[in-house]
């Protein structure tokens, strides 16, 4: 996963809710970096290393590159993750 793509919907996750008439945005590129990348709900994602740094990224509003807070920069929490074959 090289970019992070973003699909957004008003009200319920219905077809006919789905913003941008169903297509993805593209926010940003360089994913591809990371193992797994999950979402912590409420303006966060989570993104874990192969190394097994796990980070974090925030934003608020919707995800869009110009409301990730920290510049869009990772905020590495800790390591060591990789011991881990599933997380959340």
């Amino acid at each position: 996963m090289e970019n992070y793509h973003n699909y957004s919907y008003s009200g319920s996750p219905d077809l006919n809710n789905f913003n941008n008439n169903g297509n993805e945005r593209v926010i940003s590129s360089g994913w591809n970096i990371y193992r797994k990348i999950f979402s912590g709900g409420s303006g966060i994602i989570f993104a874990q290393k192969p190394n097994g740094e796990l980070s974090y990224y925030s934003y608020s509003g919707s995800p869009d590159l110009n409301n990730f807070n920290n510049n869009g920069n990772e905020r590495v929490i800790s390591s060591g993750w990789n011991i881990y074959s599933k997380i959340f």
